[in-house]
């Protein structure tokens, strides 16, 4: 019976010795899950950066792509635009060279109609008053209630209006103007040694 008290006694010493390594382990156990729960939240917390992350470098990318494709079209309207503004004074610049040529030209042409008129007598005829004449001075008709006096524009002689029909564009005038058929022969003939 000591013997089997001796083995109960020592038995119990090993049971209380497995016990406290059963609590002791217990407790390890408890730490260890604490310290895994905090590894898993910390774990979630790190991939849910990461998706935040990779979310944005997507975003990213996407707006790089529209900027590029932005690029590419501001490059092309503006090579167009280079191009249409180059063909603008381009078109200026001939515009400029054509007015300077025909501002020689028109210069050249007032000259020589000066000279002209200077040479024919046609300025020292002068504006012809109306009680002054009493018959057309190319046909010679007299003028009354039916056959009107009307002014050459050109030459400022009075004419029935059969013989001072003719409109022309003189220079100085925006609009057709009556002239005589002598002015009118004179005018064309000037034009056409001027040229166009």
């Amino acid at each position: 019976i000591e013997q089997v008290n001796q083995q109960i006694h020592g038995l119990g010493s090993t049971n209380e010795s497995l016990n406290r390594a059963l609590a002791k382990s217990d407790n390890d156990k408890t730490s260890l899950e604490t310290d895994l729960n905090v590894e898993k939240e910390f774990h979630q917390r790190l991939q849910k950066a990461l998706k935040n992350e990779k979310d944005k470098v997507l975003t990213l990318q996407i707006d790089i792509h529209e900027l590029n494709s932005m690029k590419q079209e501001y490059d092309a309207y503006r090579k167009e635009m280079t191009k249409k503004q180059n063909d603008f004074e381009k078109k200026f610049q001939d515009q400029d060279e054509t007015i300077e040529e025909l501002a020689l030209k028109l210069e050249a042409y007032i000259k020589r109609e000066h000279e002209s008129r200077e040479k024919d007598g046609i300025r020292a005829s002068g504006w012809m008053k109306d009680e002054d004449v009493k018959e057309c001075c190319q046909c010679r008709k007299e003028f009354g209630a039916l056959r009107r006096k009307h002014h050459c524009r050109q030459c400022g002689q009075i004419f029935c209006e059969a013989c001072v029909s003719t409109k022309l564009t003189l220079l100085g005038t925006n609009k057709p103007v009556r002239v005589c058929d002598e002015c009118c022969k004179h005018v064309l003939a000037q034009c056409a040694v001027n040229g166009p």
